[in-house]
């Protein structure tokens, strides 16, 4: 049996230790490296790997074309699955970010990022990370890179009325709704139970039906004041009838200073409804909104 040395390699172990690259030895190559990375964390391999042996073979494992990004993030979702499993139940916590990348001469397989006069370069990135009730991370569930490519600069009602007649597959939605499904389909291997938690920008007809379908919960940000099924003629939406209710309780909760925000203490209103609330207009797809 291998010899765990100390917590990193236990954690490399861990990590991708079951890892499926089609040789052990770039399994075990994997286990060293993840091992030195978190013995001495760097942006670079010359940073991580001060031994020329040991070096070059770093190099090696990252070109070669036997070790797949999806084989080592089905590995990293799989690990943290397990971990999830042990309790009753694990936050998933949704959310998108940018690597930014040098890219002058606009050669490389990177799209671009934010706004297009800015001419910033480098890929978009989607990640699903497993924390238990109390908040401590247990590992990345689920991974969705790409490159924006062939963007154009449209304003809010143009974009709106393009995006209405492109199919989910050619939107950026796409990616969130891969992450969701890989990190549900992680949960259900192991037997765990997640408590999905996206942002505003997770308001989306698509994502929430995506959310619906599994048989996870999920919480979402608000970002539109949707209509709301009930009896009677007369229309009724989410934040109308939140309102009607009342609040159920209050909580302080302290705000860090920011470089436009003041620190301050906020009051916090936590108030809840059950009903069902529609997920596209016109039609009759629900979710329920508890």
């Amino acid at each position: 049996m291998r010899e765990l040395k100390c917590e990193e390699d236990t954690w490399a172990w861990e990590q991708f230790g079951h890892a499926a690259l089609g040789d052990s030895r770039r399994t075990a190559r994997v286990v060293r490296m993840a091992a030195r990375a978190a013995q001495s964390p760097g942006g670079k391999i010359s940073q991580v790997f001060e031994g020329a042996s040991e070096r070059q073979g770093a190099y090696d494992l990252l070109e070669t074309h036997h070790v797949s990004v999806a084989a080592l993030s089905s590995t990293l979702g799989a690990a943290a699955a397990e971990r999830a499993a042990h309790d009753t139940f694990a936050f998933a916590a949704v959310d998108g970010s940018s690597l930014t990348l040098a890219d002058r001469t606009q050669s490389k397989d990177f799209g671009s990022l934010g706004a297009l006069i800015h001419h910033v370069r480098g890929l978009k990135v989607i990640r699903t990370l497993a924390c238990s009730p109390e908040g401590v991370p247990l590992g990345l569930l689920s991974q969705a890179w790409w490159a924006r490519t062939n963007a154009k600069s449209l304003g809010t009602k143009e974009r709106r009325r393009r995006n209405k007649k492109r199919k989910v597959e050619d939107k950026e939605t796409w990616h969130w709704l891969e992450a969701i499904d890989d990190a549900a389909a992680q949960a259900d291997q192991a037997g765990a139970r997640l408590w999905f938690l996206l942002d505003r920008e997770a308001d989306n007809r698509d994502i929430l039906l995506k959310l619906a379908e599994t048989t996870h919960r999920f919480t979402v940000r608000g970002s539109w004041d949707r209509l709301i099924e009930a009896t009677g003629k007369d229309k009724r939406y989410l934040r109308q009838w939140l309102a009607r209710e009342g609040p159920g309780g209050h909580y302080g909760l302290e705000i860090c200073a920011g470089p436009k925000r003041t620190a301050r203490h906020a009051l916090m209103s936590v108030g809840d409804v059950s009903c069902f609330a529609s997920a596209i207009a016109g039609e009759k797809r629900s979710v329920d909104s508890r």
